[in-house]
């Protein structure tokens, strides 16, 4: 449709109607009607074949050439639309037919080269021009309609294939679009279910394991005098084992848990939360009489249980590796920056090696026996969650025999 409605602007047809009346030419203004009618019928008219458009469109064009250059002083418009009406031919026909165009005009120049030769055109062109200037002006006509012609479908057909090929590019980028949201729907949909089917398991699995504890100690106490010292060493093994296998799927209840995404973000006082942990840990703290060094620590926005549970494992594996006989000492520290609150927890237990550093941090991974420090080994692994989900990070620094500090970030912008 812009394509028709593009002759409106270029003809002028309105001004031109206007400027025939006043200098006395009817023929010149109802031939601009008769235009007017003609791409008006071109571009509203129903159920006219594409072909047919363009042919008018083009006849249109050329007609308007040859009456501008019959009834005007100027060769200027008339040659404007000579040029205008291949241009035209090249958009919108192939290129043998543009070269047919670059024809036309060939024979229209030599047309009005005759005309005014023989001094029979209309107006002012005999008066005022000359064969030879109208030879040097319509041979850059032609020129320039055969350069156009040559190079403009080349320029077309690269621009649109580049087009195309962006396009394409879009639609695919689209769809793999489509596609990851959609995967990333379906991967939540089943992290939710494992979730929850973590968390039932877990739940569910724990009932049974307290059953068999608790007929086990029951038998241990009833029949005691009864059972010789294999029998009892049997049935401490049995509980000691149901008891271990109660943390172990207790951890990992802890550790589905470290694994949700989805926190209550609220204002939080770290201050609060240490000296709660102190008071729980009491018993522990005044059997090793250890001691505690921090320095005021900062209110952040977090999730305060997994905040909670951060800050217990960290004192609780500074409490729990200890060398033999030292006292334990654990100080707490932080700093402020831009967009991380960053804490430092130090201990001045049994330190960790540089390539076990990052092994600590693995679920179930356990660099001692579990004689010399009980525990499942999951919790450097909850702690590295929990961390992760607060947008933040968590590294060692230690050195065996002479203690260790863990370094973790959280994020100021957990909107």
């Amino acid at each position: 449709m812009l394509i028709y409605l593009l002759p409106l602007s270029l003809l002028a047809i309105i001004p031109g109607i206007i400027m025939s009346l006043e200098n006395g030419i009817p023929f010149l203004a109802a031939f601009d009607f008769t235009l007017l009618f003609l791409l008006a019928y071109i571009v509203f008219a129903k159920n006219l074949r594409v072909e047919i458009r363009k042919t008018v469109l083009i006849g249109v064009i050329y007609i308007s050439a040859i009456v501008l250059l019959y009834f005007l002083g100027s060769f200027g418009p008339g040659l404007l639309y000579l040029l205008a009406a291949t241009i035209f031919t090249i958009i919108i026909f192939s290129r043998q037919i543009a070269y047919l165009s670059v024809g036309i005009n060939v024979v229209i120049c030599i047309f009005f080269g005759i005309a005014i030769h023989f001094k029979k055109t209309y107006g002012l062109i005999p008066a005022e021009h000359s064969v030879g200037e109208w030879l040097a002006i319509a041979s850059n006509l032609i020129l320039l309609s055969i350069v156009l012609t040559a190079l403009l479908p080349t320029l077309f057909k690269s621009l649109q294939n580049t087009i195309e090929e962006q396009q394409k590019l879009r639609m695919q980028v689209t769809i793999e679009q489509r596609s990851l949201e959609q995967t990333l729907k379906v991967i939540e949909h089943k992290n939710k279910e494992l979730e929850e089917f973590s968390y039932m398991t877990s739940h569910d699995l724990q009932e049974p394991l307290r059953m068999v504890s608790s007929l086990l100690q029951q038998l241990d106490k009833k029949y005691k005098n009864s059972l010789d010292e294999k029998a009892q060493q049997y049935i401490n093994l049995a509980v000691d084992g149901a008891e271990r296998m109660k943390k172990i799927i207790s951890d990992l209840l802890e550790y589905s848990l470290a694994e949700k995404k989805s926190y209550a973000v609220e204002e939080v006082d770290t201050n609060i939360i240490l000296e709660n942990l102190i008071k729980e840990n009491s018993v522990v703290i005044t059997d090793k009489k250890a001691s505690f060094s921090c320095n005021k620590l900062p209110n952040i926005r977090a999730d305060k249980l997994s905040v909670t549970r951060l800050f217990q494992n960290l004192i609780g594996n500074a409490l729990k590796y200890q060398r033999q006989g030292e006292t334990p000492f654990i100080e707490i520290k932080h700093e402020e920056s831009k967009k991380y609150w960053s804490f430092a927890v130090t201990d001045n237990g049994i330190g960790i090696a540089d390539e076990d550093q990052e092994k600590v941090f693995v679920a179930f991974k356990r660099l001692h026996n579990r004689s010399d420090y009980p525990g499942t080994g999951i919790g450097l692994a909850v702690c590295k969650k929990i961390v992760e989900n607060h947008k933040g990070k968590i590294w060692i620094e230690s050195e065996p025999g002479k203690g260790t500090t863990f370094h973790f970030t959280i994020s100021k912008n957990l909107n």
